[in-house]
């Protein structure tokens, strides 16, 4: 499901079905703030002066965890594959993994995966569709990172979190090309981990172009 665009009509239905979404497509991003929360409930109410008022009420917001905690992952070279170093698969931990991570799963487009299809990201949708103006692509691509790192999703574990639970906040996103290497476009990116430690640096993510 995409975020709405710009339609009062698709508002009042997504308030008037919000009981028959599944979990994770009930969530409110604020770009302002760079928060995302799980919606427990919502309506619309109309002022005394006629004015509709969106009313949301919202979880509690989730606690980052540690990226060091992550464990170690298999390597992956820049076209996504496994990455061989010496006869033997390479492996990735702390910081390194982390940033792997948040390009996975910035590349895997939101229902490709069939026994989890709210997992991924609209990466995809997005370039395809605003590649024409860099900076709205850059904050929309803030938004998916923001979603991913707030808002819990099914993953096969005990508990739900988001799938970037390991990073506190996604400060700033910058686009500088639409190029693509190896079918990834390249995204800095500026964020403090679970940690409280900062860092900003160079993500690619993978689209399928139209």
């Amino acid at each position: 499901m995409a975020p709405l665009v710009g339609s009062q009509e698709l508002l009042n239905n997504y308030v008037l079905e919000f009981d028959s979404l599944i979990e994770p497509e009930a969530y409110v991003v604020i770009e302002s703030q760079g928060d995302a929360r799980r919606i427990l409930d919502i309506k619309i109410e109309i002022s005394s002066s006629g004015k509709f008022i969106l009313c949301i009420s919202v979880d509690n917001k989730p606690v980052a965890t540690n990226p060091y905690d992550l464990g170690a992952n298999m390597a992956l070279d820049n076209t996504g594959d496994i990455y061989i170093k010496n006869g033997t698969i390479a492996m990735v931990k702390g910081i390194d993994n982390a940033k792997q991570r948040i390009s996975t799963c910035m590349s895997t487009i939101k229902g490709e995966i069939s026994f989890a299809k709210e997992l991924g990201s609209l990466a995809t949708l997005y370039y395809n569709e605003y590649k024409h103006d860099l900076e709205l692509l850059s904050r929309l691509i803030l938004l998916e990172l923001v979603r991913l790192s707030l808002i819990p999703m099914d993953q096969g574990i005990s508990d739900k979190r988001p799938s970037l639970h390991f990073v506190k906040r996604f400060t700033c996103v910058d686009i500088p090309s639409l190029e693509l290497t190896h079918s990834r476009f390249k995204a800095n990116i500026k964020l403090e981990w679970g940690n409280g430690d900062l860092w900003d640096g160079e993500i690619p993510i993978y689209v399928l172009k139209a």
